[in-house]
């Protein structure tokens, strides 16, 4: 048991995830437990899928396809995500600089195309004005002083929400932590 609960925490830290999008201790379909992503140490699991393979083995199912673990490529079917990262599981717009337009990159973390950078004024274009130095690709935010909202790191985007607390509208309570928007209860 222990060797699964080791495997299902280096899992989900290599994937990454969202507070709460998987249990490591429940026993849930596509989950391996109660922990969530954060308290393995991954603040973002990005790639825009659901679901899962099951990291704990047995207890968990694999997703559909397109929204669950990836494999291939067929396995990305939408979202405008067409690529799989087979390493990570994630679908995303790009694995590589030539799967973007040509004043792209892609973001190795984010698996998106994005404004290649070395310092800040090279970011010049839609509205993400910071070079973030190590993924050499431009952000909207280093920090939440940089947004009206959060800023979501280390992907370095602005939000509306990362957890209710930031919810203040009665009529909007709860934080959906995978579109990171308020919504109601």
């Amino acid at each position: 048991m222990r060797s699964r609960l080791v495997f299902a925490l280096l899992f989900a830290a290599a994937i990454g995830c969202e507070e709460g999008e998987i249990d490591l201790l429940s026993g849930t379909p596509g989950s391996a437990g109660g922990a969530t992503c954060s308290d393995a140490g991954v603040s973002d699991c990005g790639g825009g899928f659901s679901g899962g393979a099951g990291v704990a083995g047995a207890a968990g199912t694999a997703g559909a396809a397109g929204t669950g673990v990836c494999v291939t490529n067929s396995d990305c079917t939408s979202g405008g995500r067409p690529f799989c990262d087979a390493p990570s599981g994630r679908c995303g717009e790009c694995l590589l600089k030539s799967d973007c337009d040509s004043d792209k990159t892609c973001d190795s973390l984010t698996l998106n195309c994005a404004e290649p950078c070395s310092i800040d004024t090279d970011c010049t274009s839609g509205g993400r004005p910071y070079c973030e130095p190590q993924r050499q690709v431009c952000t909207e935010c280093r920090s939440n002083a940089d947004c009206s909202g959060r800023c979501l790191l280390p992907d370095g985007d602005c939000v509306d929400c990362l957890s209710d607390a930031d919810c203040v509208e009665p009529s909007n309570p709860r934080c959906d932590t995978h579109e990171h928007h308020c919504v109601g209860g």
